[in-house]
């Protein structure tokens, strides 16, 4: 942030030259694996692993020789393997085989994996991995129906994987859909657990609930997912308090969303992934139709499809005959909720601050500032950029009281006597006025202190 009259100084960069890992995989028969993605975990001194992935991505496939050569890379320990855990071979499509997760230089079990050191401009070579047999992989297939059990065409499908301890997982999205039939296919699937989910469907009005099943040694068939008749919410955009036409214009580029929060709080979004979002476009004339929606409480957002969309409009209230809502709309099974007025505003009030760190410093955080208004939906922050100052501006606010919230986080954190600890820092809030064409100051202090 460069103020009026101020000297921006010591924006000053430091250039690392980059090690380097080479090394040549091959299979039990000491044949090369061609085409074969190297995968590089950074440790630390606490076992923590962080995956690298460099810019030149196509450096770290085998070629025909089974050579890798991955250059650009932090000085560190590095753990260096190829193959896969758990999920959908990438790439698998292509083939129905996949190699089984192998560290450096050829043992499948983590602990046992040797660690290669990189130093900064030198390189380490010689890092060969020597891989076992590849392994078959599965296809899932399936159909998506409707409550009448008429096949479903067009539905968008997720797809969770779990790994065999269940402490981890990946949510994939492939671009698989329902054909005109209502089936669908997924291919490359390794043994292992795993979840699909319909995402909400708009045009077809319809929501669908998760199945799940494991693959062990033979292809899965006969899946069904059932589809149930949505809610919807329709209604219109009113925009208060702003007389210039093209901020006017500028709302195509707006989106209105609808979140069902969920009804048992001991459910998370892991285990129903279909759950909560369905948004949709705002027309010329202002009007909007959210559907594919499950029964809940529903919170209405405003949603941004551009990168040049106008981020200052702020929704102002919700109202539904004429009555405001302050906490989310009700939604029945299958309701077809019409209506409801969403107002909208963009001021001239300015928030200016900063965020100020005591009792020490952070490592390796970016700070992350909300807004909210006050009077508005609890669940809708919008993330504020902070500079390297810690220091702040938000333009173009509606007359009204805001809510400022940094935290909670978990963070590394140097104290001023030295010494790192791992602290817990609890959330930060405060309320801010804001009146048309005026300024409001504000200081938000983060204390590091135990």
């Amino acid at each position: 942030m460069v103020e009026v009259g101020e000297a921006t100084e010591g924006v000053d960069f430091a250039l690392t030259e980059g090690g380097v890992i080479t090394g040549r995989v091959t299979d039990a028969d000491g044949r090369p694996v061609v085409e074969e993605a190297v995968s590089l975990n950074k440790t630390d001194e606490q076992g923590h692993m962080l995956q690298f992935v460099p810019p030149n991505y196509e450096s770290r496939t085998t070629d025909d020789r089974g050579v890798y050569r991955v250059y650009g890379m932090p000085a560190g320990r590095y753990l260096v393997s190829v193959g896969t855990t758990y999920g959908l071979v990438r790439g698998g499509e292509n083939g129905r085989e996949y190699y089984k997760e192998t560290f450096h230089p050829g043992v499948t079990d983590r602990t046992k994996a040797v660690s290669v050191e990189v130093k900064e401009g030198a390189e380490t070579t010689g890092v060969d991995i020597i891989i076992g047999r590849p392994q078959k992989t599965y296809a899932i297939t399936g159909r998506v129906v409707n409550a009448e059990n008429r096949p479903l065409p067009g539905i968008e499908l997720g797809v969770i994987t779990y790994s065999e301890d269940g402490k981890s997982s990946a949510n994939t999205s492939g671009g698989w859909r329902s054909d005109d039939k209502g089936a669908f296919r997924i291919e490359s699937a390794l043994p292992g657990h795993y979840l699909i989910y319909p995402r909400n469907d708009p045009s077809s009005n319809s929501f669908g609930e998760p199945i799940s099943f494991e693959v062990k040694n033979e292809d899965v068939s006969g899946l069904e997912i059932k589809m149930s008749r949505g809610a919807s919410i329709s209604g219109v955009i009113v925009v208060e308090g702003v007389n210039d036409p093209a901020m006017r214009d500028k709302l195509s580029q707006l989106g209105v969303s609808a979140n069902v929060l969920l009804q048992n709080p001991s459910t998370t979004l892991r285990d129903r992934p279909s759950d909560g979002f369905a948004s949709s476009q705002i027309s010329g004339d202002g009007s909007f139709r959210v559907a594919g929606l499950r029964a809940g409480k529903a919170m209405i957002q405003l949603t941004w499809n551009s990168p040049s969309a106008p981020k200052e409009f702020f929704i102002l209230r919700v109202e539904r005959n004429g009555q405001e809502i302050n906490n989310g709309i009700e939604v029945g099974q299958g309701e077809q909720i019409t209506g409801v007025r969403v107002i909208i505003g963009a001021g001239s009030g300015v928030i200016r601050g900063q965020v100020k760190i005591e009792g020490g410093q952070l490592e390796g955080v970016r700070l992350d500032l909300y807004l909210r208004r006050a009077s508005g939906d609890p669940h809708s922050y919008r993330s504020i950029e902070l500079d390297t100052h810690g220091r702040f501006v938000i333009e173009k606010l509606v007359e009204g009281d805001y809510e400022l919230l940094i935290g909670p986080m978990s963070v590394t954190v140097t104290g001023d006597a030295g010494g790192k600890t791992i602290s817990r820092i609890p959330t930060v809030k405060q309320i801010v006025s804001v009146n048309p064409g005026a300024v409001s100051e504000v200081a938000l202090v983060l204390s590091l202190r135990p």
